[in-house]
């Protein structure tokens, strides 16, 4: 295996609120709850968008910048684990995104400010996931720089061996299969509204342009954003490409990236969320 010893973990995303911020947040926060309970009105909610890893996560954050109109906040992947709600809940951003990793900062969220937030979740096949994530450690990116990956060995193997050792990815590091278990409770979550990736992309990605306008005015009915048809459709234009994680993106082309070999691995270690995700019987693959 290309592992070695674990080390140091690697520095990712953008810096915490310093303590002046901090203080200003919960002033912020007090007054605006003050204010609310005075005039007997609830307070906005506001949007909490997550993804799975490799699932589309910058092109549908493309899409609610542009429904918007302003940016959005992104949790980076070190600040998952340090991310409060109540800290999030008093700044003046309406969209906070991150990825699902399996904090219980992220899972608060869900179980203790639901009532707060108007909650995405956009899932991909599971066997499109570990590919992409296999191309992503190809072309050298975030986890392929942590200490401990070899990444000239990774690169030198062939395309089977690089997804097998992509489906063998240590835990510790948070990569895309370590997020499926706690993607399957906010797929079971009524108050969640769950997007496909499949369904996003359009025909530009192998899908289709009306599931992807069905699933655009959604999301901004869900969101409040009141949008025209035109303008719904323009964003679908484009969302697609041109981020910087962006590879391919059309769908399904895991019927063609798994060897017998890697076929049985992957129904071995996560077989199990083809079905809970959606996406048929992990036995007719």
């Amino acid at each position: 295996m290309i592992w070695e010893e674990f080390r140091t973990p690697p520095k990712f995303g953008c810096e915490l609120p310093g303590p002046k911020d901090r203080v200003s947040g919960d002033l912020m926060k007090i007054l605006f709850l003050f204010l609310a309970f005075f005039l007997h009105a609830d307070p906005p909610k506001k949007v909490f968008f997550v993804s799975l890893p490799k699932a589309g996560t910058h092109m549908l954050i493309k899409a609610i910048e542009l429904m918007q109109k302003e940016r959005l906040r992104w949790i980076g992947l070190e600040n998952s684990f340090h991310f409060s709600p109540l800290w999030d809940l008093s700044y003046s951003h309406k969209v906070t995104a991150g990825h699902l990793f399996p904090y219980p900062s992220i899972e608060k969220v869900r179980l203790e400010y639901s009532d707060s937030y108007t909650k995405i979740l956009l899932i991909r096949d599971p066997r499109d996931i570990m590919v992409s994530f296999s191309h992503h450690l190809r072309k050298g990116m975030i986890w392929s720089s942590l200490p401990t990956f070899d990444y000239d060995r990774f690169v030198s193997l062939t395309s089977d061996e690089q997804l097998k050792e992509t489906l063998f990815f240590p835990n510790q590091y948070l990569h895309p299969g370590v997020c499926f278990p706690l993607a399957v409770l906010w797929i079971q979550d009524p108050s969640v509204l769950v997007c496909r990736y499949e369904d996003l992309v359009g025909s530009q990605g192998g899908g289709s342009d009306e599931k992807q306008f069905e699933v655009l005015k959604r999301i901004a009915l869900y969101m409040g954003c009141v949008l025209s048809d035109d303008e719904i459709r323009d964003i679908g234009v484009k969302m697609y490409g041109g981020t910087w994680t962006f590879r391919k993106g059309n769908i399904e082309g895991w019927r063609t990236a798994y060897s017998e070999e890697n076929k049985a691995l992957f129904k071995q270690l996560y077989g199990t969320y083809i079905s809970a995700f959606g996406y048929g019987d992990a036995d007719d693959w």
